[in-house]
């Protein structure tokens, strides 16, 4: 996919106190099989139903379909968010509370065109950029502080 947006948020619904979003935008010819950004326990799964307007609006990520994912890792707490598309309309994640899971490891995935967003707690090093393509399992997102 493709990074489109990293911002510095006070505060959000997916991660308690202030954090960092990296938003990723997966058109429908990237892969869209979801892995793990640290080796990390699921601690809780939360899915809300909601519409289907293309990921590429920055919209979407407030009213579109999504699963979110909330993490006990390492290095503190992290949430990975799973929104769907306009074309893709179906998210599928096969992991549940209270297991733990590697870093790059499948989590699940969103079927033909979506976003991925993934919160950091405030002092993780952002290591991509607006624009970056990244690949899952491979591309190094953030190096997040001894915990």
């Amino acid at each position: 996919g493709k990074v489109d947006a990293i911002e510095d948020l006070e505060e959000c619904s997916y991660f308690e106190g202030p954090c960092t979003c990296v938003s990723i935008f997966l058109n429908v010819f990237n892969v869209h099989v979801n892995r793990m950004p640290d080796e990390a326990t699921v601690t809780k799964i939360e899915y809300r139903e909601g519409e289907f307007r293309n990921a590429m609006d920055p919209e979407s990520r407030q009213i579109n379909e999504s699963n979110t994912l909330f993490l006990d890792t390492p290095h503190g707490p992290m949430a990975v968010r799973q929104i769907s598309g306009a074309i893709a309309r179906r998210i599928c994640c096969v992991t549940e509370p209270g297991k733990q899971l590697t870093k790059g490891e499948k989590f699940g995935m969103i079927k033909f065109g979506s976003r991925t967003e993934l919160y950091f707690a405030q002092g993780a090093e952002i290591l991509v950029q607006t624009g970056q393509n990244v690949k899952g399992g491979s591309t190094d997102i953030a190096r997040m502080p001894a915990r």
